[in-house]
């Protein structure tokens, strides 16, 4: 009672008392300190586990706070497939710019070279050049769209 408390010692006492059963061809004629030696050994193993617990009900506890944001799982799954469609409507050319840019985190002007394209000019370049670009629209950030090279 001393180690392990009032409210574990007789849980401690019935686990010592379990292992000298199982192994009471191996208990030594005077069996108290080989007794002492397992009650420690199981108090140091009740220990472990229950530290395992607190840690394991911590972990749970943080990854439930991280999934409260996204509680509904329909409504993930219907925004990864509307993000699939749209991504799978694009042109070849703009979805592969897209990976390359935001997957191989290539620069926009790396990801034009190779695919031997340039990069669109953006809408700020167009106010620049007076409005040159004012009718253009762009599905998809800039930085993906790219334009053949003439």
């Amino acid at each position: 009672m001393r180690q392990p408390g009032p409210d574990r010692a007789q849980e401690i006492v019935a686990e010592t008392f379990l292992v000298a059963w199982q192994r009471l061809a191996y208990v030594p004629g005077h069996g108290l300190p080989w007794l002492l030696v397992v009650a420690r050994n199981t108090i140091r193993h009740s220990d472990r586990s229950r530290y395992r617990d607190r840690l394991l009900t911590a972990e749970l506890g943080r990854l439930i706070e991280l999934t409260d944001e996204r509680a509904n799982a329909g409504a993930v799954v219907a925004e990864r497939d509307l993000l699939l469609r749209e991504f799978g409507a694009l042109p070849r050319q703009q979805r592969e710019a897209l990976l390359l840019v935001s997957w191989d985190g290539l620069s926009v002007t790396d990801a034009a070279r190779s695919l031997d394209a340039r990069p669109a000019p953006s809408r700020s370049g167009c106010k620049e050049r007076g409005g040159a670009c004012s009718g253009l629209e762009v599905s998809v950030p800039s930085a993906a769209v790219f334009l053949p090279v003439p």
